[in-house]
């Protein structure tokens, strides 16, 4: 990546959810749900890593943020509320 001139490293890393499916299963009902799932549960185990769908698993436990969202800060400075 070149950034005013001057080349710059960029390290990317990614969280990927895996499971199988059953030909009969819906793509968009259950597939992709369950990658969903699996994908979060890669981030909350620190992110870069893979997790592979396993039968009963949940979404993880939503962790509070550390502060408002800045879109959330923008709607309440101008009035509209969070």
């Amino acid at each position: 990546m070149e950034v005013d001139g001057d080349l710059v490293k960029v390290d990317a890393t990614a969280s990927i959810g895996v499971t199988a499916c059953d030909s009969a299963d819906g793509f968009d009902d259950v597939v992709l749900h369950r990658a969903d799932v699996a994908m979060y549960h890669a981030k909350h185990g620190g992110g870069n890593q893979h997790v592979i769908y396993a039968p009963g698993m949940t979404m993880p436990a939503r962790t509070l943020r550390r502060g408002p969202r800045l879109r959330d800060l923008h709607r309440t400075d101008q009035g509209r509320g969070a």
